[in-house]
Parts: C-alpha cells; structure tokens; sequence
C-alpha cells in the first residue's frame, strides 16, 4: 500500500499538502509540485476553560490519546510512561484515555485510570479536552495528528515525541513540550507540568493563542487562491 502510495506522488500531479511540514517532506522526497495549508480548528467546539483549571484543590488530569491498533500513535510507549506517572503522582495526577476500546486491567490499570474508550461525538471529545489539564500524545509519522491542535485549542498543555516534520507548529517550550520518543522521558516532561501549576498555564495559553489565530475559512481561502493562480 504504501509503495502504490508513494507512485502516485511521481504522476506528475500538483499536490495540496495537509501540513508545511507533510508538504516540505514529499516534494523534497519526490519531487513533487503543490502548496500545503496549516489545519485548523473548529473553535465554536474546541475551546479553554482556563477559570475552571484554577481551582488549587483538583488533581492534574491527564489525557492519553490511545489506539492499540495504530502504530504511529505508539500505544505502548504511552501505556509504559502512564504506569510510570501513576506510581510517581498516587494523588496529585488523574488518568484519563480515550480514542478506541481496550482493556486497562491487561497492562495493570484497572482502577488506576479512566478509560473512556471510543466516544461517541466530536462534542463529547471536546467536553472531556475541555476539563483536562495536560494532553499526551505520540505522532511518528510525517502526516500531522490533529490532537495537537485540538488540546491546544481545548486549553491543555500539550506533550508529544520530538517529530521533525510537525517542527512547523510544535515549539518546545512555549506552546508545548517535546520528548524523546521513549516512554521515560515522555514521562519526565508530563511530570514537569504536573509539578509546576505556571509553566503548565503559561504553556496552555500559548498553544491556545497558536491556534486561535486561524480557521478553517481563511485556510480554504488561501488553498482557492492557490488553485485560481496556478489554473
């Protein structure tokens, strides 16, 4: 599948990458002629509640993105960082996964975490990133994950593995923070946002101004552009 894939990028067609970062890749690759447009999101759905994180007396609640079934989401080198986090914050940090069906009590979870499994509207995603504080996700391939953009979006602090070709949006240490791709050190960065309430904020709001700067409107407008300069 994937060299059927990469043949058609040699058809000599003009591409319209999802991501700078998808685009710089391929073209660079292949040779390919296109333009890419930054993925917005959908802010009237996605949106903080920065006043509702303020309360001193609740637990950090972390959101997991996890799918067993999808390898570039590295669904065991989360699950190995969780059971690290668990153990190191008993009562500080709260759990909470969602993305498919799995069973927490196979990796020792049962009672640990919450697991929502796969849920059931874009509405009820966004009401669980809403009251989370910390977003955790692992993105390996060049093609971008939205659920940057969505915990950014929702208000969380987001944690993912140091991936060049997402460099285009993630900035250590101002919208985000980036990790070594082992579960170890995605565990040390989760944990220096569970420790320090300011830096957690101060990386919350920015992801949040990131993000809230464009829509999905102004995007398509341009890719039109695009197409009306090229044809």
């Amino acid at each position: 599948m994937s060299a059927l894939a990469e043949s058609t990028y040699r058809f000599g067609f003009t591409g319209i990458f999802n991501s700078p970062g998808l685009g710089d890749a391929t073209m660079g690759r292949h040779g390919m002629d296109g333009f890419s447009f930054v993925p917005a999101v959908d802010t009237s759905i996605y949106y903080p509640d920065f006043e509702g994180k303020r309360r001193g007396d609740r637990k950090v609640k972390l959101f997991f993105y996890a799918r067993p079934a999808n390898a570039r989401n590295a669904f065991n080198l989360g699950i190995v960082a969780i059971q690290q986090l668990v153990r190191q914050f008993p009562e500080r940090l709260e759990v909470i996964a969602a993305g498919s069906k799995w069973d927490e009590s196979v990796y020792g979870l049962k009672g640990r975490i919450r697991n929502l499994g796969l849920l059931k509207s874009i509405r009820e995603v966004a009401e669980v990133y809403r009251e989370c504080d910390i977003g955790m996700v692992f993105m390996l391939s060049r093609h971008p994950s939205y659920q940057p953009l969505e915990f950014m979006a929702s208000g969380m602090a987001t944690v993912t593995n140091r991936n060049e070709d997402n460099l285009w949006l993630l900035r250590d240490g101002v919208n985000c923070l980036l990790s070594e791709p082992s579960p170890g050190a995605m565990a040390e960065r989760v944990g220096e946002l569970v420790c320090n309430d300011d830096l957690r904020m101060t990386i919350a709001r920015k992801g949040h101004e990131e993000v809230s700067s464009r829509s999905w409107e102004s995007e398509l407008d341009a890719i039109w552009m695009q197409i009306e300069e090229r044809w």
